[in-house]
């Protein structure tokens, strides 16, 4: 199978009809069907088949501009002209034939040394011979892919590669790593949304030592037997989407059988894979479509998906950027522009990825937020303060509420360590659609140069309202414990000293407002 000739990728067009499309096919029936999403079974198997589209469109216009940009945004390519700029390097996309595999090391074949493993070794979140999602271990046997689903299970596995051991390297963005796209209306808004300009050296498909460049495959494999790293200046900027941190060899199986995870029945299927460890070692490269951490030597670390989830308190970060040294990924900066903000009035952040710890995989964050973002530089600025101001408040309510509870109902004055995300969710998640709200109105307040001191009132009245109502859900019988009512009574008072005192209106600046 060739991932550039043959038609593997899953797709949903608006009428509902689903298909299987060649790459070049994504801007097919535009005007009339167009393709709304990638219909996959598995959540990183449908974030990785737009990753994996991005970065053939990166590699097709390595020479894009933003007046390219803009003429193929108004204009989009027909599946004629994508079949041209994909066709050249189509030869290095063969999955299961040829010297140099996709996204695979072909010399593993007739390595002696190699490690003979079961499909699940491709499958960042289970165990043993498992293909279902975050499955447990020996739900199946034997269990076999089909080409397509075993094509993206490669991707996912060296796109998002966790550590795994001495030797086993993560991805180029750590393990783990968390991915934000911009999203659009259909499939075609959503990939060109996430293509910017790379400001690098044009790579040439006829010449064998820019193709290696680009993709990591290509044989020299730069491995890291004797622990070299592969700095950007090792490789071609392409190779963000195009690396190889796991060293992997797909293997037919001899008997075949409907894939475990899709159900279809192939006349191919893949039973297993060959790996070594000590793939290629990424080290100081900044992906496009992934927020960054400053460090206190200026250096950048990828950010890596959280523990508990994406949600609107992170939203800062991965839209504007925020005082701990979050800085937006390449896309959402670009995304945020003026020119394309134009184009693209309604465009959402969405932030994904698997939460890792070392090699296990803990949980899978998907989350899909506006992206508001005022046009001047100094209006960034300030909305970039109110929100902290928020958030900083936010916490603080939280804190008042599990104190107060603490005291309500915690027989030893304290409630039970997995007692607490409930209660902060309890706070947090109702206030999402308000929160987006008010930075709609903050906005719109800083772009006329009006006082937003209303709108922080407005949010200290809903943190109150809010804060009160976890309190009355978890004294509620079957929750956190059971509480004497002189306690409860006391602990209610304590609260609302805290909801209405002095450090509530310092966090939101509103103490000379209090005092009046």
């Amino acid at each position: 199978m060739n991932l550039i000739n043959d038609p593997w990728i899953p797709v949903l067009r608006r009428s509902g009809a689903r298909t299987r499309i060649r790459p070049a096919e994504i801007t097919s029936g535009l005007e009339v069907d167009p393709i709304v999403a990638i219909d996959a079974t598995r959540a990183d198997f449908e974030t990785a088949w737009l990753q994996f589209l991005i970065g053939l469109l990166q590699t097709a216009w390595p020479d894009l501009n933003e007046n390219t940009w803009t003429k193929l945004s108004d204009a989009p390519p027909t599946p004629e002209v994508l079949e041209a700029a994909f066709a050249p390097w189509a030869r290095w996309f063969q999955l299961l034939d040829g010297e140099d595999r996709f996204m695979q090391e072909a010399a593993l074949a007739s390595n002696e040394t190699a490690n003979a493993e079961g499909i699940s070794w491709l499958l960042i979140d289970t165990t043993a011979q498992s293909c279902t999602w975050f499955g447990k271990q020996d739900e199946l046997v034997d269990a076999q892919l089909c080409p397509s689903c075993a094509a993206v299970a490669v991707f996912t596995l060296q796109t998002n590669a966790p550590g795994g051991g001495r030797g086993h390297r993560t991805s180029l963005r750590g393990g783990g790593p968390l991915t934000t796209l911009l999203v659009g209306e259909i499939l075609w808004e959503t990939l060109w949304l996430n293509v910017v300009e790379l400001k690098s050296e044009v790579p040439t498909p006829d010449d064998a030592a820019s193709v290696a460049r680009v993709f990591a495959w290509v044989r020299p494999l730069r491995t890291s037997d004797d622990d070299a790293k592969t700095r950007p200046q090792d490789a071609h900027a392409l190779q963000m989407f195009w690396g190889l941190p796991r060293r992997a060899l797909l293997e037919r199986s001899p008997q075949v059988k409907p894939c475990c995870v899709c159900g279809r029945a192939e006349h191919i299927s893949i039973g297993g894979v060959k790996t070594r460890p000590k793939g290629v070692n990424y080290e100081s490269w900044r992906h496009t479509l992934t927020p960054y951490r400053k460090q206190k030597d200026d250096s950048i670390l990828p950010v890596l998906t959280p523990g508990d989830g994406v949600g609107w308190a992170d939203w800062l970060g991965l839209a504007l950027g925020e005082a701990h040294g979050v800085e937006p990924a390449n896309v959402v900066i670009a995304g945020a522009s003026s020119v394309r903000k134009r184009r693209h009035k309604d465009q959402r952040l969405r932030a994904f990825g698997f939460s890792m710890n070392n090699a296990k995989a803990r949980a899978w964050a998907d989350s899909t937020m506006p992206l508001l973002v005022p046009e001047a530089d100094e209006d960034r600025a300030a909305l970039r303060g109110e929100v902290v101001r928020i958030i900083d408040a936010t916490r603080l309510v939280e804190w008042e509420v599990v104190v107060a509870l603490q005291a309500a109902l915690a027989p030893h004055g304290k409630i039970p360590a997995d007692q607490r995300p409930m209660i902060r969710d309890a706070l947090w998640q109702p206030l999402e659609g308000a929160f987006f709200a008010h930075v709609e109105q903050l906005i719109q307040v800083l772009e006329t140069e009006g006082s937003t001191v209303e709108a922080r009132q407005s949010w200290r009245k809903l943190l109150r309202e809010r804060a009160e109502a976890t309190f009355d859900l978890f004294i509620q019988p079957g929750h956190v414990g059971h509480g004497h009512p002189e306690r409860i009574a006391r602990a209610w008072d304590g609260l609302r000293r805290g909801l209405y005192g002095k450090k509530l209106n310092e966090a939101l600046d509103l103490l000379v407002e209090a005092k009046a």
